[in-house]
């Protein structure tokens, strides 16, 4: 497929010859001063200032829906609309599709199959205790500590640590991995800076891979899992599926659960009465339970993306082959046809179909994985060190893109 799409990048002064005029409504989703403060108000206002479709010369230029139904439809009908490639704008940061996750039906299918066990709710379970270990020992570090900054403290170190021992990685290779991280997801980073940051995980991830295959196999270890894994006629996975899975789990693992949680734990800070009720149910599974899905409907931090396969229309507009689509997530999880007063957080909604983890063939495979981890860290900060504020004077830095996220978060007692 990539030889037969061209992805233009930057701003394109005129909208491509299908695109009514009215539908052009430019929006950059990247740019760092409309998301210097709050990255979801800018998505949100669409919805009183551009059409339900509608087209941006952005990034080479890209539709974006912005309904829940509409958002929906698309992200279960792959026959039309590709996984592939994931960003806009196009930056080849990585030499083939991401797999499974840039891969279509019925493609990804065995790929899917083969990951999937390893993230079912029982399969997250017994992994319960490496995800508390990695929390506690964190909450250790600044236990006797009245201000810190959260990101660094906590929010970042911990899904690193969760991944590092759940793939079989040295955990002391936590810091340069979140520095490859980093280049690779902030929009704020040249085309040049991801990809070689790509170049770097690559070379990580092969020397991984090599280690793994050397030692004997060991199911506790995700790596070691997929290196001595084989079907029923015996064959393994090669080495460029190794690569390619590897790092899709080592940006998936890393990135998204700490842009969640910046969101989640900036909230909490402003609402004292939220931590309170957190507080009086820590022991009610089910009161949590409803409490995340709450947290991650109110705050999704990703913006996934789709290509048009072939001429078609959607909903009254004209799509062509080579289209890009974003779906933001924040507008169909925002959309008041499902969710009543979608602007306040409410810990005990019950009707929830949130959207962050997507829908269709390619949900994420991880969203038990991410919600656990955020249950134990609300565990563990609540009872240890509860009732945290944002410090007087002080302000949160966000940002756009693809996956958005906090670049600071200072919290006190």
């Amino acid at each position: 497929m990539s030889a037969t799409f061209e992805f233009k990048s930057g701003y394109q002064d005129s909208a491509p010859a299908h695109v009514p005029q009215d539908l052009v409504h430019d929006f950059d989703h990247v740019d760092p001063a409309k998301f210097a403060e709050d990255p979801f108000g800018p998505f949100l206002a669409l919805r009183d200032s551009a059409p339900p479709i509608f087209f941006s010369r952005h990034h080479g230029g890209f539709w974006v829906v912005q309904g829940y139904d509409d958002l929906k439809e698309v992200l279960r009908t792959p026959a039309l609309f590709s996984s592939w490639p994931m960003n806009i704008p196009y930056v080849p940061a990585w030499p083939r599709k991401l797999v499974p996750v840039e891969l279509d039906p019925p493609e990804h299918k065995k790929y899917r199959a083969l990951l999937a066990p390893l993230f079912t709710p029982k399969a997250v379970e017994l992994m319960e205790p490496i995800i508390r270990r990695s929390a506690e020992e964190l909450v250790d570090r600044f236990q006797n500590e009245s201000e810190i900054e959260f990101l660094e403290e906590f929010a970042r170190p911990f899904p690193t640590f969760v991944f590092m021992r759940l793939m079989g990685l040295p955990l002391e290779d936590s810091d340069k991995l979140l520095d490859i991280e980093d280049r690779i997801m902030r929009p704020s980073h040249a085309p040049e800076v991801k990809i070689e940051a790509g170049e770097e995980i690559v070379g990580y991830m092969v020397r991984a891979i090599e280690s793994a295959k050397q030692a004997p196999a060991n199911d506790d270890e995700l790596l070691s899992y997929m290196v001595h894994w084989k079907d029923q006629e015996q064959r393994g996975l090669t080495d460029e599926e190794l690569l390619d899975m590897g790092f899709l789990l080592f940006m998936a693992g890393l990135d998204t659960v700490t842009s969640l949680f910046g969101f989640a734990f900036a909230h909490l800070a402003r609402h004292h009465d939220l931590q309170q009720y957190l507080i009086d149910n820590l022991n009610n599974n089910d009161v949590l339970d409803c409490a995340i899905e709450e947290l991650l409907r109110k705050f999704p931090t990703v913006n996934t993306n789709r290509t048009v396969l072939q001429d078609c229309e959607f909903k009254g507009v004209q799509l062509k082959r080579g289209d890009r689509i974003m779906l933001p997530i924040v507008l169909a999880n925002h959309d008041p046809k499902h969710f009543d007063d979608p602007a306040t957080v409410k810990l005990d909604r019950k009707d929830n179909p949130q959207m962050l983890f997507g829908h269709g063939p390619h949900k994420c495979l991880g969203q038990y994985l991410g919600k656990r981890e955020l249950r134990i860290a609300l565990e563990v900060l609540l009872r240890r060190k509860p009732f945290f504020s944002i410090p007087e004077g002080k302000r949160i830095s966000t940002y756009g893109g693809g996956v958005m996220g906090t670049t600071t978060l200072p919290l006190s007692w």
